[in-house]
């Protein structure tokens, strides 16, 4: 839903629009006295032949009025003063009562202007590309996806999804430093190697990407691990072939929240990331009056996971140490 239409939907609850009521009756949820879409006028108010014709009327009259293109009202100009002007003191309305429950609906304050409401509007373009699964699990997925689509749907958060199905060639496995658990610690991970799945992988304007791919380790979850690249938050997701939809779409949220922390940290808001500690849908609707700052282009930032040239030094001694004990104590038992 966007924002346009959730300001309009919360018009129509002050007003009133239920069964038996003059508004109910002529199809019109924000009782425009007039309309360009109008089919009619009765009892000084418009009248159309269907709800959504309604709805969209009303739509219209409110964006016109943030767009500044009424004589009645600027962009500038804040929510108090709409209310002033939509549902004025002199026919028996009370205009701060009507601009407090319009702000609470749309999480802003009566003196949030009009184009922040407006220029809010903005939609969550995700990218979901699922790598290496059997074709007998692409329905369970794309319904994973469609609930995360739905679940940001519901909240407000207009999202549009895009899902690349395909069978990439074997990746090579990298370890990792990345952030695990409630604690956040940093912990040896192995993953596929990003330098080589973000080469794969078709950013182009996406604001996050999350790639999917097939794991058969048991308890492996999604991975802490995010990076910007081409103005995209993009992280990965290993999946167990036993995983069901509504696990999936934990997943799913849970990296995709991440992400929002992370452009919204990298964007210059001063939030905490507390995906591990919060309701998802509290962390939306918290998040929820910045998103046009969290959905900004951000800077590539370097790719510097990876474990250091001297760990990976010391783990290959290890292992040669490893190796040449056993070679002689190979030789000692012949």
């Amino acid at each position: 839903m966007n924002r346009a239409k959730e300001w309009a939907l919360a018009i129509q609850e002050m007003e009133g629009y239920r069964p038996g009521t003059i508004a109910y009756r002529n199809l019109n949820p924000g009782n425009l006295k007039w309309s360009k879409f109008q089919a009619g006028q009765r009892n000084g108010f418009a009248f159309f032949n269907s709800y959504s014709d309604g709805l969209n009327a009303l739509i219209f009259d409110i964006s016109q009025k943030a767009l500044g293109r009424t004589s009645l009202l600027k962009p500038t100009d804040t929510i108090y003063k709409f209310c002033q002007v939509y549902a004025p003191s002199s026919d028996g309305n009370y205009p701060l009562r009507y601009a407090e429950f319009i702000a609470s609906k749309l999480n802003l304050s009566i003196y949030s202007t009009l184009n922040q409401i407006i220029s809010e509007d903005a939609v969550q373009k995700i990218l979901f590309v699922v790598s290496d699964f059997l074709p007998l699990r692409e329905p369970q997925i794309r319904l994973a996806i469609q609930k995360v689509e739905d679940f940001f749907d519901a909240l407000g958060i207009e999202t549009a999804v895009e899902v690349i199905y395909d069978k990439f060639l074997p990746i090579q496995e990298v370890v990792i430093k990345a952030a695990l658990g409630d604690t956040y610690e940093l912990k040896d991970v192995t993953i596929l190697d990003p330098k080589v799945v973000r080469d794969k992988v078709k950013i182009n304007g996406q604001h996050i990407v999350l790639f999917c791919y097939r794991t058969e380790k048991p308890g492996n979850t999604g991975i802490e691990f995010n990076e910007a690249y081409k103005g995209a938050i993009w992280g990965q997701l290993p999946i167990l072939d036993a995983s069901d939809p509504d696990t999936i779409k934990l997943f799913m949220i849970h990296e995709i929240l991440h992400g929002w922390y992370d452009r919204a940290i990298m964007n210059g808001l001063s939030v905490q990331d507390d995906v591990h500690k919060r309701d998802f849908s509290d962390i939306v609707k918290g998040l929820k009056p910045y998103v046009q700052t969290i959905f900004k282009p951000i800077p590539d930032k370097p790719y510097t996971a990876e474990i250091t040239p001297l760990e990976r030094l010391k783990k290959i001694i290890e292992l040669l140490k490893i190796l040449i004990t056993q070679l002689l104590a190979g030789r000692r038992g012949e």
